[in-house]
């Protein structure tokens, strides 16, 4: 396989808050799962994550997802998506996964491994599979060898229906052309996370954000780095009370705020586990907090997701929850809002 092909990272979205109509544009549903290159060669997957960690383990169902491309190797942009009652994505039911790959995601350098020397048949999860999953693929970035991101979206997606064999595992996610306003509506109604536009005649810049993709978010939920958290206040049999937030705003990581943990015990004291190898004694936020807590500051190495809820008039957070860490993230994907 090509070395540019094996070095691709995810194209990036920028942020807009208000959704539009464009003929020039289509729309897509924000799943709100885990962002999944799959790297397909000689019958093998190799699968990573936005930040170039490998997630293959994760998800030893996609063993044959080489079989439903069209051609001897190629590359798939996408999101795995956890599914719950009527098939609505719920990103908690992946978290077992992602608390598996933690550990080791948190060992810097990622290593970038070439997918033809993956195989997930050596692959035995120590953890039971019992929620179903779905690969949403959204764009095919190599095909045959050749690499395809200079091309128009429009073309990368008429190749990709063309090439690809949907399964109940593995689909091509669907999208509408120009009426994102009506779109995002459906999608606000059903209660989703939001919705990514998309230029049509955009190419795709490998580990860049970009304005040729806008998402729009309908629900307050966000990606942040932790960096410390706070214990006691009464809750005797909890391993801690709250995680301190930060996001990165030029080049410093801003203290964002706390977000509780409503988490069962023993999913608690995984976290716990993790946060306990980082702790330092320096504060790793540009401004340090006043927190009225008993608190440990941890370095900023671990992402979380959170519900944000609503925020201060600096853009705070207030009544933040805790969804699940988010190994696939890198510490600078997250940034101030």
């Amino acid at each position: 396989m090509d070395s540019r092909i094996e070095a691709l990272l995810p194209m990036l979205p920028s942020k807009r808050r208000e959704p539009f109509d464009s003929r020039d544009w289509i729309f897509e549903l924000k799943w709100g799962g885990v962002r999944t290159l799959a790297f397909l060669e000689d019958g093998k997957v190799a699968l990573r994550g936005q930040n170039g960690a490998d997630l293959t383990g994760a998800y030893p169902e996609l063993h044959d997802i080489a079989q439903q491309l069209d051609g001897n190797c190629g590359v798939l942009d996408g999101e795995m998506v956890g599914l719950g009652p009527q098939g609505r994505p719920n990103l908690e039911l992946l978290r077992p996964r992602l608390h598996a790959l933690v550990r080791r995601a948190t060992q810097p350098p990622f290593q970038i491994l070439h997918p033809a020397r993956i195989s997930i048949a050596e692959v035995q999860p120590s953890w039971k599979v019992n929620a179903p999953f779905s690969y949403q693929v959204t764009d095919v970035l190599a095909l045959d060898g050749q690499l395809l991101v200079d091309l128009p979206l429009w073309a990368r997606k008429n190749l990709l229906h063309a090439r690809f064999k949907p399964t109940p595992i593995a689909q091509v996610s669907d999208f509408i052309e120009g009426e994102g306003t009506a779109f995002f509506d459906a999608v606000c109604d059903l209660g989703l996370e939001g919705m990514i536009a998309k230029e049509r005649s955009a190419p795709y810049l490998p580990g860049q954000r970009s304005r040729h993709w806008l998402e729009v978010p309908a629900l307050d939920v966000g990606n942040f780095v932790i960096g410390g958290y706070t214990f006691g206040g009464g809750r005797k049999k909890a391993p801690f009370e709250s995680l301190l937030l930060g996001a990165y705003r030029d080049g410093y990581l801003v203290y964002a705020g706390r977000a509780t943990a409503a988490l069962s015990n023993p999913e608690g004291w995984r976290t716990i586990g993790q946060l306990e190898g980082l702790h330092t004694s320096e504060c790793p936020f540009q401004e340090a907090p006043q927190v009225n807590r008993f608190s440990y500051w941890c370095g900023p190495e671990l992402v979380c997701q959170v519900r944000t809820g609503e925020r201060g008039p600096g853009g705070e957070l207030r009544f933040a929850l805790f969804v699940c860490l988010r190994p696939d993230l890198s510490p600078q994907d997250c940034l101030w809002e």
